[in-house]
């Protein structure tokens, strides 16, 4: 596994057919990272409006496997100067 600072993600499209969940998996396997941004994109709630909902067990992988731990969101909230 190969240790980086920061992973950005973008156009994830969780929720429709075009998310390709399988590649994303295989990528945050990879890499291991102290950051994780989640920048745009990432549920795709137009296309969903539009077609519905398109969910597969590997996209439910994602977001299961890869959220954040509310001890560790508290704790970085609190670091944060006011």
């Amino acid at each position: 596994m190969v240790r980086v600072r920061s992973i950005f993600l973008s156009d994830v499209h969780l929720g429709t057919p075009a998310c390709q969940a399988a590649a994303l998996l295989e990528f945050l396997k990879a890499y291991d990272s102290e950051y994780l941004f989640l920048v745009g994109d990432i549920v795709d709630f137009w296309a969903i409006r539009r077609r519905g909902v398109y969910w597969s067990t590997e996209q439910n992988t994602v977001v299961l496997d890869y959220k954040l731990d509310p001890v560790e969101l508290e704790a970085a909230e609190k670091a944060q100067p006011r």
